[in-house]
């Protein structure tokens, strides 16, 4: 009887440990490490003693990680479709694991029976300890590590610092459970509910990228004892975290990839992203015509925003002018108060919102944030290849050219705006070039593209402003037909003499 087998589909490679029952190691073809390996999921560096994935446990039963199954094939390499099946006795316990792994696809059928005496008892399986390399569990595929589930149609995640201290006793009635990361989940689906569950958080300690007893750094892994329906199957998926995927096994689990805040914004953004990718084949246009297109859909906003700015600029001189006459007042004089009046009545009379140019930038932000999101956290753009030397829309550009660039098209947007006569506006827009570059210099080279094309759009807005209103004069022109004040000289000067009656 083999010990170890490996189990192949066209998209995963599941590595068996009749001991146990367990998986040792999960490799996903579709998907490749920094060193251009297949990544693993499961990579089995963590020690048995804290547990390993899919291992059975029943109440009151004692090591069963040890346990010896026998299971149906004499092959170290089977191939999909398969039905694997495991079974141990041992006196009046039985044990059978059923595993249905299809010609292709990350999910799987699991059934787990559990007898002793031939009365059914209730069974646990394992999810974890943890997912991925040590080191792409903290900084690359794997990272932002959590224990997620849905109970009654709230979703609830617990990360390492929540699990501090001690085990916690989740309920019985979860629609799903899951160990999660970033991109990728590992996760179980019931026809109806899950029983109750127990989390972990199990220390080791590692050294260059392996398990070490006492030197090397602590290092959280995160596990999840599962209580199994009894007499029923569940799906057992380990793998990307797509939003079709997940979708086509229950609409619910979309909401497993965390997009903070901005979910309701960004789910119908990156469906319309992924509408326009299946017809131009490349992510990196893909974010340049969904930047159009959210710019068109904010014409009416940017066209606000920049003629409230473009009027307030033509209002300068007279505004000028009135703070001139007020400027040897102190600032606790009454009469200051007339100066504000005298700016706003010459608001209402050139109908000028003071708040015209920010408000409509107000709404762009959720917007803004919610690509940022979309981004972030949709594997759709791991690995994801653009032009030239963006090879990866995920990953920061590595040479820092759409960055750079970026923060140009934000000088020369701010060329071509009008000033403000704001001193401390005018320090913030010189600085805020600067900043967003050094900012994007570590952000996802997708975001860079969408604010680099969203600022080539609106320069051409702008363009096209100023060439459908080039007269920005208005306010000097209004200016000069106040009346001006003539000095004591040319009054007396241009005085009459009185005729001697």
């Amino acid at each position: 009887m083999v010990s170890h087998f490996i189990d192949e589909n066209e998209d995963l490679l599941l590595h068996f440990d009749t001991r146990g029952a367990v998986l040792r190691e999960v490799e996903l073809k579709g998907y490749h490490d920094s060193e251009g390996n297949l990544l693993k999921l499961i990579t089995g560096l963590a020690p048995v003693e804290i547990g390993s994935p899919l291992l059975v446990t029943v109440e009151g039963e004692r090591n069963l990680d040890s346990a010896v199954y026998e299971v149906n094939t004499g092959s170290r390499q089977i191939y999909a479709p398969v039905t694997i099946r495991f079974t141990y006795r041992a006196g009046d316990l039985e044990i059978i694991k059923t595993i249905d792994i299809p010609i292709s696809g990350y999910e799987m059928g699991l059934r787990v029976e559990a007898t002793k005496r031939g009365i059914p008892m209730d069974s646990a399986i394992t999810l974890g300890p943890g997912m991925g390399s040590f080191d792409n569990g903290r900084t690359g595929d794997f990272r932002t590590p959590r224990i997620v589930f849905n109970r009654n149609s709230i979703v609830t995640s617990y990360d390492e610092g929540d699990i501090e201290g001690g085990i916690r006793e989740i309920d019985r009635g979860s629609r799903w459970f899951a160990l999660d990361s970033k991109y990728f989940t590992f996760l179980l689906l019931p026809p109806e509910t899950l029983g109750s569950a127990r989390l972990f958080r199990e220390m080791i300690r590692v050294d260059d990228q392996q398990v070490v007893s006492e030197t090397g750094d602590e290092y959280p892994l995160l596990k999840a004892e599962v209580e199994m329906p009894v007499g029923e199957g569940v799906i057992l998926y380990m793998g990307p975290k797509k939003t079709d995927l997940l979708k086509g096994l229950d609409p619910s689990l979309i909401d497993i990839i965390d997009y903070g805040w901005f979910g309701a914004i960004v789910r119908p953004m990156l469906s319309v992203l992924r509408y326009i990718y299946e017809y131009v084949g490349n992510y990196g246009w893909a974010i340049i015509i969904l930047t159009f297109l959210i710019n068109l859909a904010l014409f009416p906003v940017n066209y606000k925003q920049m003629s409230s700015m473009k009027k307030m600029s033509a209002l300068q001189p007279q505004m000028k002018a009135i703070q001139n006459r007020f400027k040897q007042m102190k600032k606790d004089d009454p009469r200051k108060q007339e100066q504000n009046a005298e700016v706003m009545a010459l608001y209402k009379q050139h109908g000028v919102n003071p708040l015209g140019g920010c408000l409509p930038m107000l709404v762009q932000i959720p917007i803004l944030f919610a690509f940022y999101r979309m981004l972030e956290a949709s594997i759709e753009l791991k690995g994801a290849p653009f032009i030239f030397w963006i090879q990866d829309l995920a990953k920061p550009d590595p040479y820092y050219i759409t960055p750079i660039v970026m923060g140009l098209t934000m000088v020369l947007q701010q060329k071509m705006t009008p000033a403000s006569s704001d001193p401390t506006q005018k320090k913030i827009m010189t600085i805020m070039p600067i900043a967003l570059t050094f900012m994007f210099l570590s952000i996802s080279s997708g975001l860079a593209v969408y604010f680099l094309f969203s600022n080539v759009f609106r320069i051409f807005l702008q363009i096209g402003m100023n060439k459908l209103s080039p007269d920005t004069d208005t306010g000097k022109k209004e200016a000069d037909k106040e009346p001006k004040k003539e000095s004591k000289d040319s009054v007396k000067k241009n005085r009459k003499p009185r005729s001697k009656g």
